[in-house]
């Protein structure tokens, strides 16, 4: 609804000379302000900027002056050259509209190095015009005023200008939702009498065609669809004019005969009456809900947009994107959407589609998505298209240009060619958007030689007027920061009263919002390092990850074939990954042969390659497309109940979310609960058939179970015992009966609920439903002994050592059985476990750590997976020639993935630190690596993210603002307590060793051989409890540094 709410925002701008410009970013300063009702924000603000020497048409022309010093015009005439290049070779081969209306745009504003050229502008227009081209509608209506202008007329003959524009101006509105066609007729009509003449005669035009009913289809539908925009024009202008502007287009409905006339529209074919439809009613009904006129649920927005989408409308597609529910699956959602914009790039390749495509490759939620340089060749793109104006303008592609050349993510790092296009989304664009605020704390910290505080102050200044919710609190707080310094006393800017104003906007007024941007804070470090582990992320190491994987599965299918395997091989071709071809049919034949041997991922991905027509659904996308909602409801509860009886969590989480969502879901879940009610309540009074034996029953206790934990969610999350009692009671029948799926759930929920029934009763009960070989109950047994075995690591009691080897016997054989079902965290503890990886070689546990991602790294799988052990293994036990990439590779997925892991980090912050991989600012990127890993307080790794620290500021050879002792000696004394505080824990040798290695060269200390000798006699006999490579990696290094101070080797008294 966001969209909308913008768009309604849009149109309250009447100014028709800015409609082509983005929405304005800073307040009006018109004499009228004071009417508005009072708001503390603007009354900080005004006190502020009373106290400022510039206006803000000053400040405006001020950050242009700075803006322009920045642009690099060579670069952008040479972008606009390129693409007048590409549509003119084009229109050799096609007359393509959209070519001549790039051209006419090129011209029109004298972008390319042929400068501007008015006459080829109106050629390529009318060549536009001539195929309907929407926007060449607008754009010659624009040039035709800025002809009148250059010319100096004294007097513009209106009718005239109406009688030739007004008809384009409103079909560009009614067939393409053209904003800025829409609010110059708003304007017009209102201002000019001769324009609203020439309105309301197009209306009765419009009236007689469908009167008449003699038209072909295609007149008769143009018609409607302008008098549905029409209506809605005329009676939003009236409304205006009657309350004399009181009133805001929220509180303006969209009248009953525009949605009639829409109606007509779409009955006749034309997608451009179910996108209008669809549309308006979004405008209309979101904000206020009335009992009269137009009620549509969002569901019929879906469809309405849908079927503009599948009759061929490309603007449709963006709204469908916009509007689509994102609920259903993560990936899913990503891939659909994916698909719309780029079918809709195809055909009309404008601005905002080819932004959104390159935000979702630059910024894709899962790193297999993720594409730098497709993303910034989107983005460039972007700069020589034009919007569809179809809804607000957002040109992005300049800040997050910026960004990659400034951060040096997929690119070189360059901070001139960073201002230069945070500067172009200043001018001429003047959106005011975060490019701003990093243009000028580039300026702030000295980076552009050429400015210096004062036009640092100025942007900010001007900034601090924006709407936008970031920029405004952010420009606010930096100049807090900056016009109450001493440095800065004889500058015009320095204000110290006005500190306490700029940070009360700051904080009280936005929030948490300016948070965002600090520059020392968590969460600026956490999206600093998210930023620099996207540079160490390769595509390339990626697509042989699957290749591997789909080669490995092909080999266990021709020998030991699980359910793991035809899961896996389902996963792949339904994604067409590694050499297997993407084909739906394909993959549901293998999962339907993993959910025979009762894989429960299978049963979840059956029910998602499942959609519906009315959910935004296409037939390329899915398996399956149904007609309608409740059709794909009952498929897809049968396959999730499958998986929730097979052991799947998650599958409960699925069904909660479209019980919550969708009311056809709600009734299915009763109306089987009614039908299993009637069966169970028949076998009690003995009435029931021989048919249904005991198993069956049992299982039809535990799906009531089941559906009752789904429909009474909070309730059981919040143990409510009614419920919980409720749920119980079917799962202990359908355990007294035998069944496996019955005996997981109750122990499953037992836990849950945090009873006060025995543990060891509980595990008791998994290990019966383990025997009847049950997933879940093997996965859960494992999960509970990896704990235990945690807390015997802790002791070093012998007792506590032998049930711990005891235990990782049980934890192995759990392991084994959970892993063949195809639980990737099974798959995973499998490889790193104790007892698995002495028996075979690190190519195997390799192997199976690789085998266990594909899950993770589409976005199936929630739970955290040892994805840094994967890296770990190939920067220390690989002879590969590119082993330190595919480390820092795999640690840059895994600190992308799971945030809340320092491990990788610090690893990653190490190799970068011994160059064993390319850094663009490789001291800026391991620095940050380590403070995020600080700030997420696991001390084990904190121990080490410390110690990287003190070394880096502990180094002489660098430069004077790194090389400070006191700080290294408070990173080295925190490391060494922490370290101390861990060498009970998993990394028990790591943490001995970087004792020792403190001690041995007086890292923040006196050097003391006798205790580092001490040290590294404990990490030798530490034993590999918790990861056998990691640890004999870490002894190993133990054993060198003993032998060396034994051999009392110079080398052991000068070399860190």
């Amino acid at each position: 609804m966001i969209e909308v709410a913008s768009f309604k925002q849009d149109l309250n701008s009447i100014d028709s000379s800015a409609t082509v410009r983005m929405n304005n970013s800073f307040s009006s300063s018109s004499d009228d302000e004071d009417e508005v009702a009072p708001d503390p924000v603007l009354f900080i603000q005004r006190q502020v900027s009373t106290q400022w020497k510039w206006t803000i048409q000053q400040l405006k022309d001020k950050i242009t002056s700075i803006a322009i010093k920045c642009i690099q015009q060579h670069r952008i005439t040479e972008l606009y050259d390129q693409a007048m290049n590409t549509c003119q070779a084009q229109l050799k081969c096609i007359n393509d509209p959209h070519c001549h209306y790039l051209l006419a745009y090129y011209y029109h504003h004298g972008y390319t190095s042929s400068g501007i050229d008015l006459k080829k502008s109106e050629y390529h227009y009318h060549q536009a015009i001539q195929h309907h081209y929407l926007l060449a509608y607008y754009g010659l209506f624009q040039l035709d005023r800025d002809k009148r202008k250059q010319s100096n007329q004294q007097h513009v003959d209106q009718q005239q200008l109406a009688r030739k524009h007004a008809a384009r101006l409103v079909k560009a509105a009614a067939f393409g939702l053209h904003s800025a066609a829409i609010q110059t007729l708003r304007s017009l009509y209102r201002t000019s009498q001769e324009w609203k003449q020439e309105i309301n005669q197009l209306k009765c035009y419009h009236d007689q065609i469908v009167k008449q009913l003699k038209q072909d289809t295609s007149t008769l539908s143009d018609s409607y669809n302008c008098l549905g925009f029409l209506e809605y024009l005329i009676h939003t202008c009236n409304t205006l004019d009657q309350l004399y502007d009181q009133a805001n287009d929220e509180d303006i409905r969209v009248p009953a005969k525009s949605f009639d006339h829409f109606l007509k529209a779409s009955q006749l074919g034309d997608p451009r009456g179910h996108m209008n439809y669809a549309f308006y009613t979004e405008l209309d009904t979101p904000l206020y809900h009335h009992s009269q006129e137009v009620s549509l649920q969002q569901s019929d927005q879906i469809k309405h947009y849908y079927q503009a989408v599948r009759l061929g409308h490309p603007l449709a597609a963006i709204k469908l994107k916009a509007n689509m529910r994102e609920n259903r699956q993560e990936i899913q959602t990503i891939i659909k959407h994916q698909f719309y914009l780029e079918q809709c790039c195809q055909e009309v390749p404008y601005s905002d589609v080819v932004n959104q495509l390159g935000s979702m490759y630059f910024n894709a939620s899962q790193p297999y998505y993720m594409d730098i340089i497709r993303g910034k060749n989107y983005f460039l793109q972007a700069i020589t298209s034009y919007p569809s104006m179809a809804g607000p303008i957002d040109r992005c592609e300049y800040f997050y240009l910026g960004m990659m050349y400034e951060l040096g993510i997929g690119i070189e790092r360059d901070i001139t060619t960073a201002a230069h296009f945070y500067a172009s989304s200043i001018h001429p664009h003047y959106e005011i958007n975060l490019a701003l605020c990093r243009l000028a704390k580039l300026i702030e910290k000295g980076k552009l030689p050429q400015f210096d505080i004062n036009d640092a102050v100025q942007l900010y200044q001007y900034g601090a007027y924006s709407r936008a919710i970031q920029v405004a609190p952010y420009c606010h707080y930096r100049l807090g920061t900056i016009v109450g310094q001493q440095q800065y006393q004889h500058c015009p800017f320095y204000q110290p009263l006005s500190v306490h104003l700029h940070m009360d906007i700051a904080f009280n007024c936005f929030d948490e919002e300016i948070q965002s941007l600090w520059q020392y804070s968590p969460i600026q470090l956490m999206m600093a390092a998210y930023h620099i582990t996207q540079t160490y992320y390769n595509k390339q190491f990626m697509v042989q990850h699957f290749q591997l994987d789909y080669q490995w599965t092909q080999n266990q299918l021709q020998t030991t074939s699980t359910a793991a395997t035809y899961y896996k091989l389902g996963l792949l071709h339904q994604y067409g990954l590694g050499g297997a071809i993407k084909d739906f049919k394909k993959s549901v034949e293998y999962y339907r042969q993993a959910v025979e041997l009762s894989c429960p991922m299978a049963s979840i991905n059956l029910s998602l390659l499942h959609g519906c027509q009315e959910d935004g659904d296409c037939q390329q996308l899915y398996y399956q497309v149904y007609s309608n909602l409740k059709e794909l409801a009952l498929i897809q509860l049968q396959h999730l109940i499958t998986a929730t009886l097979n052991g799947s969590i998650r599958s409960i989480d699925i069904m909660h979310d479209r019980v919550k969502t969708y009311s056809t879901w709600r009734d299915i879940v009763d109306d089987r609960l009614k039908i299993l009610n009637k069966y169970l309540n028949r076998k009690i009074l003995g009435f029931i058939n021989k048919k249904l034996n005991n198993c069956t029953v049992g299982k039809y206790h535990a799906e009531v179970g089941i559906l009752l934990m789904v429909k009474n969610y909070q309730h059981y999350k919040r143990s409510d015992r009614d419920t919980t009692n409720e749920i119980l009671k079917h799962f202990q029948e359908s355990m007294k009966l035998g069944n496996a799926s019955g005996m997981f759930l109750f122990a499953f929920t037992k836990f849950k609920i945090k009873s006060t029934d025995p543990k060891t009763k509980l595990i008791e009960i998994y290990q019966k439903a383990a025997a009847l070989e049950h997933p879940g109950a093997n996965r859960m047994l494992f999960i509970h002994y990896n704990s235990s075995h945690s807390s015997h690591s802790t002791s070093s009691s012998t007792h506590s050592h032998e049930n711990g080897v005891h235990d990782d016997d049980k934890k192995t054989t759990y392991l084994s059985a959970a892993a063949r079902y195809g639980f990737p965290d099974a798959i995973a503890n499998l490889a790193i476990s104790l007892k698995y990886q002495e028996n075979h070689s690190v190519d195997m546990v390799r192997q199976l750590l690789h085998q266990s991602l594909a899950d993770k790294l589409l976005g199936c799988y929630k739970v955290d997976l040892p994805i840094a052990e994967l890296g770990f293994l190939y920067q220390h036990y690989s002879s590969s020639s590119h082993h330190y990439q595919l480390a820092a590779h795999y640690y840059a997925i895994d600190a992308f993935y799971q945030m809340e892991n320092s491990k990788s980090r610090c690893f990653l912050a190490n190799l970068i630190l011994k160059g064993h991989v390319n850094a663009s600012n490789k001291l800026a990127d391991a620095i940050k690596l380590c403070q995020s890993a600080i700030y997420i307080q696991d001390d084990s790794y904190s121990a080490y993210a410390h110690y990287l620290l003190g070394k880096i500021y502990n180094q002489h050879q660098l430069s004077s603002h790194i090389n400070n002792q006191n700080m290294a000696t408070e990173h080295y004394n925190a490391a060494f307590q922490l370290f101390h505080h861990s060498r009970h824990s998993s990394i028990t040798s790591m943490a001995y060793y970087y004792l020792g290695v403190m001690c041995q060269f007086g890292c923040g200390r006196k050097k003391d051989l006798v205790k580092a000798k001490q040290f590294y006699s404990y990490g030798l006999r530490s034993k590999c409890n918790a990861n056998f490579y990691f640890s004999k990696y870490y002894i190993n290094k133990c054993q060198d540094k003993l032998h060396m101070l034994k051999d009392g080797s110079r080398k052991a008294d000068t070399q860190l």
